[in-house]
């Protein structure tokens, strides 16, 4: 990953296997509470790690760091959406996604970033 004040260039891997990968670009949002190149540059800040290792991690049951993988991303949304007393099989992890582009739109974004993040 390349991290620039201005956006951050993610390429991200589809399955374990699988050699296609998707390029994206994160804008910043300057001044805002919840600018993600910030939170991803203080992210790298405060969780060193190899240039090689995946870039977000978490602590597994055996209480060692394994990546985060979409299984585990989509099984979390679950969890979290059922904790929050609402019916899991409403939310998806592309809530997330369609999620960020309406509050994207909402805060003013160009709707030409939130089209050239793409699927």
């Amino acid at each position: 990953m390349r991290c620039a004040s201005h956006c951050v260039r993610q390429r991200v891997q589809f399955r374990e296997r699988c050699q296609r990968e998707h390029v994206i670009f994160i804008t910043s949002s300057k001044g805002a509470p919840l600018d993600p190149v910030l939170l991803y540059q203080d992210y790298v800040a405060t969780h060193p790690a190899a240039s090689t290792d995946p870039t977000f991690m978490f602590m597994g049951a055996e209480r060692v760091l394994q990546p985060l993988t979409f299984d585990d991303l989509a099984g979390g949304v679950k969890e979290l959406v059922a904790l929050l007393g609402l019916d899991p099989s409403q939310y998806v992890s592309h809530s997330l996604r369609r999620g960020g582009a309406s509050g994207a739109l909402a805060s003013g974004l160009a709707p030409f970033f939130t089209r050239f993040q793409g699927d």
